[in-house]
């Protein structure tokens, strides 16, 4: 690894304690291919296709389905060591980030609505609101990874929680190990 990767490596294991320990476990799926990682993406360019793996390239797939929040939690993990180096972003500026993306994403169904009535105003698309949404699935997972709880876990727990409470049969796997 370049000093620069392999030094936002070791501050991201020396922040992240226990979910470092993820992250690493990650990385060591690429065993021997950081030369060649470095290549095609750059010194400290890491991205979520780094992690998960290309099968074109020959870095081998992840356990988890393409598109699974462990994969997503990975490349905020990752994504995180580039974008906050000196670690300064706290649960405050998370917790403001995903509501500005939660407002974002109804000023988009705000306006289809207003299409779908006839109203005067500015138009958008599902696309838009398809991005939107995908914002406010990233920022959660950045709250979450801030305090350290397990969105797969949690998103299965709640689900089962809620179809039980409702009498409703339809339950998702929950991930196994343990706390949030």
């Amino acid at each position: 690894m370049s000093n620069s990767l392999s030094d936002a490596y070791n501050r991201a294991m020396a922040k992240k304690g226990a979910e470092a320990k993820k992250l690493k476990a990650a990385n060591a799926a690429f065993g021997g291919q950081s030369n060649r990682l470095e290549a095609l993406y750059g010194s400290h360019s890491q991205t979520a296709r780094q992690i998960r793996g290309n099968e074109k390239d020959g870095l081998g797939e992840m356990k988890e389905p393409r598109g699974s929040m462990s994969e997503l939690r990975r490349a905020n993990e990752i994504r995180q060591t580039e974008w906050d180096r000196d670690d300064r972003i706290t649960l405050l500026y998370r917790g403001v980030e995903l509501a500005g993306e939660v407002g974002e994403a109804l000023n988009v169904v705000k306006k289809i609505e207003r299409e779908r009535l006839g109203i005067r105003g500015s138009r958008t698309t599902m696309q838009a609101l398809a991005e939107e949404l995908a914002d406010v699935v990233i920022c959660a997972d950045l709250v979450a990874m801030h305090v350290g709880i397990d969105l797969d876990r949690a998103v299965a727990e709640k689900f089962n929680a809620t179809s039980e409470k409702n009498g409703l049969t339809t339950k998702m796997r929950v991930p196994a190990g343990g706390g949030l």
